[in-house]
């Protein structure tokens, strides 16, 4: 199962990146895998989590494919911690909020969460303007292939620190 990978050996595989042949289903499979591996490779603030038992949260923005999929994955741990996920209708609801995942059909309603967004959230998204707009990271579907798109200074301003390993496998991008 996908979710057992780490993030580095899906990306280090064809099977990680490449869609040829495979339906929509199997794109968010592969983008589920990587938002639940993403995890593993980001250091949250000390302020974050009140204990090491407190649960990763993430939020999903908007209708997608993706949560189905990430409700799969509840009963894992990341990073010794518990996996939950959380469906909000809009970005002021992402306090609390770990990991926030906007998919596309939320367009840019999602830029409200700028006075927020010092808060160690990590935003994940979908779209071409996604990185440009100041998300932290972006899925990008290019020629039957996800690629990972990190925006290095987002990071930075949510006090995300992110594996080197993780900087060497994806397209850094500025805003």
């Amino acid at each position: 199962m996908l979710f057992g990978l780490s993030l580095l050996s899906l990306m280090g595989s064809q099977l990680a990146g490449t869609l040829r042949g495979a339906d929509h289903v199997d794109e968010y499979r592969l983008k589920a895998a990587f938002l639940f591996s993403l995890a593993k490779f980001v250091e949250w603030p000390p302020e974050t989590f009140s204990s090491p038992t407190d649960p990763l949260v993430t939020c999903i923005l908007g209708k997608g494919e993706i949560e189905d999929v990430l409700r799969q994955a509840i009963n894992r741990k990341v990073a010794g911690r518990a996996f939950t996920i959380r469906h909000i209708s809009d970005a002021q609801e992402a306090g609390g909020c770990q990991v926030l995942f906007v998919n596309q059909s939320v367009g840019r309603r999602w830029l409200s969460l700028g006075r927020i967004k010092n808060t160690g959230i990590l935003t994940v998204g979908e779209t071409d303007d996604f990185i440009s707009e100041g998300g932290a990271v972006n899925f990008k579907l290019s020629q039957d292939t996800i690629r990972i798109q990190i925006n290095v200074e987002a990071a930075v301003r949510a006090k995300l620190e992110m594996s080197s390993n993780l900087l060497s496998l994806s397209e850094i991008l500025k805003k």
